[in-house]
């Protein structure tokens, strides 16, 4: 399987009644982070897109996350999921180190 691709917007909202109302828009809080990056960008997923696509591909696949005009190349590290429904409640994505030129 190829590259799954996810759109995602940066999220500005936080706390507990904040994100349980994203989810209740349809919306799918995640977390991007590596060696890399700065600091963690916590981001939103469209609920539906992600959780079908991350089902399909599984764990072990490639995913590129899309967000705004920068792309992330990433690996799936852990699913939060709903203990009664299944769904997906978090999803975090860790970018690996990319290789040093001249090592």
């Amino acid at each position: 399987m190829g590259t799954v691709e996810l759109k995602a917007v940066k999220r500005e909202e936080f706390g507990k009644e904040r994100v349980k109302k994203l989810r209740q828009d349809g919306k799918l809080p995640a977390v991007l982070y590596g060696p890399d990056l700065p600091d963690s960008l916590a981001l939103t997923l469209d609920r539906i897109l992600a959780q079908k696509s991350i089902l399909q591909a599984g764990r072990e696949a490639a995913y590129e996350i899309k967000l705004g005009r920068k792309k992330y190349h990433a690996e799936l590290r852990e699913v939060q999921r709903d203990v009664l429904t299944d769904d997906f409640l978090h999803v975090d994505f860790y970018v690996p180190a990319s290789p040093k030129k001249g090592k």
